[in-house]
């Protein structure tokens, strides 16, 4: 009969795991801070150089923005694991990322209305044609707009209420 392998703190030797706690937390927080980057990186790039005013750019920025997004909740959702589930878990390091949550939600409100308030002037510069196929995106991005900021909103809060405070 095949023997469980051991784990924790007191397990040595070869096929067994020395503290598994520790383990899966280095690496959701290393995935987490991968993928927060990238997509962060991604992000940043299309806005800057900055083209306030120009209502095309504006609609393409957010759009873009929205597509990269799902990288960057995937890494910041990591790293809230990682810090909640390591065994010396930091109350500062999972409030944290609650706070991370919360400043990119209050973020994407703001650049929804952005978004909101050009896109009838994008939509007047563009061929019927074009219109035809952003019109099918347009509620692709309604939701986006609504689920994101609620997401991580909520998401702060999740991670927010988990630590204790101390009695």
């Amino acid at each position: 009969m095949a023997r469980a392998p051991v784990v924790g703190p007191e397990a040595s030797g070869n096929g067994h795991l020395r503290d598994p706690g520790r383990t899966v937390s280095a690496v959701m927080g290393l995935l987490g801070v991968t993928f927060s980057l990238v997509g962060l990186v991604e992000i940043a790039l299309l806005w800057f150089p900055l083209s306030m005013g120009d209502a095309l750019w504006e609609f393409g920025t957010y759009g873009g923005s929205l597509d990269r997004l799902p990288m960057v909740a995937l890494g910041l959702g990591l790293l809230g694991l990682a810090a909640v589930w390591h065994p010396a878990r930091s109350v500062g390091a999972v409030r944290a990322v609650a706070v991370l949550f919360v400043v990119l939600g209050v973020v994407l409100v703001g650049v929804a209305a952005l978004y909101i308030t050009s896109v009838p002037a994008a939509l007047g510069r563009m061929s019927a044609q074009a219109v035809l196929r952003v019109e099918n995106g347009l509620l692709q991005r309604a939701v986006e707009a609504f689920a994101y900021p609620l997401a991580f909103l909520g998401l702060g809060w999740v991670l927010w209420r988990s630590v204790r405070r101390p009695a």
